[in-house]
């Protein structure tokens, strides 16, 4: 785990739960670096453009900030749909105003975008 920390960061506090953080790595490790701050905080910067700097108080909540963050993007691209992120913490998309609903899920954002594309080609 100690090349997923950059700059010096601290390492993480004792009894930080290392399934929690091995997960968290291992669903958003490619696109955001995850640190711990010296100031106690969990931090994710996106890579490669460190334009904003999401942070947090534990994975969990580092967790839930970064999947917000992502459905962001979802939320330009696609004005007529709401986005949220399941219990089983997929990220899922609702088209408004439709007759039947549709309600379309992925395995990250980038999957989901995908999903809506695909689907929008199949109803044109």
């Amino acid at each position: 785990m100690g090349d997923a920390w950059h700059g010096g960061r601290a390492a993480p506090p004792r009894g930080t739960d290392e399934e929690e953080l091995a997960a968290l790595l291992a669903d958003y490790g490619a696109r955001w670096s995850i640190a711990y701050t010296d100031w106690g905080t969990w931090e994710a910067t996106p890579r490669p453009i460190a334009s904003a700097v999401v942070t947090a108080d534990s994975p969990d909540e580092l967790r839930s900030k970064i999947q917000g963050e992502e459905l962001g993007f979802l939320r330009q691209l696609f004005p007529g749909w709401e986005f949220f992120v399941g219990v089983d913490r997929l990220p899922y998309g609702r088209r408004l105003n439709t007759s039947p609903p549709v309600t379309l899920r992925g395995e990250d954002p980038v999957d989901l975008r995908d999903e809506i594309l695909r689907y929008m080609r199949l109803t044109r």
